[in-house]
Formats: structure tokens, C-alpha cells, sequence
């Protein structure tokens, strides 16, 4: 049985070297067929990475990983789910001291 999808997403925002999250995608893309680049940036976002190399990085192994992977999962989670990123909330400022140092 396939880890739930909370255990991906904890592993990716709980990531110590930034660098290392590209090499986790792979069982999120085969276990989560319906998960998009929209959904991974907003993970991605709450991680501390809006922008920069390593995000582009990240986005652009799992856009491959999408495109070569055998997805016979039947699992949809994401499909009625509408992402929205609303950045006046919280400033990213309050959250820095969340995320772990790399």
C-alpha cells in the first residue's frame, strides 16, 4: 500500500537540503496522477521556495517526471480542488523561523 499523500508532502516541506526534494517526486507523481505544477508550487511556496533556481529546478523534474512516468494509480485527490495563493494573509516574514536552515 502506497504511503499517504500527507507523508509525501511532509517529506518534501520537512526536507533539509532543498536540492534533495527533486529526487522525492517521483512516487508522488506515480501515487498522484492528478497532481499538478500548480499544487507542487504551492507546497513548494509554503516550504520557503517562491521563486529562484531550485524552485524552477524542482518544477521543471516534475513536468518530466509527468510526461515519462507510468501513472496506474487511480487515486484523484486534487481534481475538485481549486489552488489559490493569497499572499496578503500572513507575510512570508512571520514564517521564516518555521523552516528549517539550508
Amino acid at each position: 500500500m502506497a504511503p499517504p499523500l500527507g507523508d509525501h508532502l511532509s517529506d518534501i516541506i520537512g526536507r533539509e537540503d532543498k536540492k534533495d526534494i527533486k529526487n522525492h517526486l517521483q512516487p508522488l507523481v506515480e501515487q498522484y496522477p492528478d497532481l499538478r505544477e500548480k499544487h507542487l508550487a504551492a507546497v513548494l511556496y509554503f516550504r520557503g521556495l517562491a521563486r529562484g533556481r531550485e524552485r524552477q529546478v524542482i518544477l521543471q523534474r516534475f513536468a518530466e517526471l509527468q510526461r515519462t512516468v507510468s501513472r496506474a494509480s487511480d487515486r484523484i485527490l486534487f481534481r475538485d480542488m481549486t489552488v489559490t495563493v493569497n499572499t496578503d494573509c500572513l507575510p512570508f516574514a512571520c514564517m521564516t523561523f518555521l523552516l528549517p536552515d539550508s
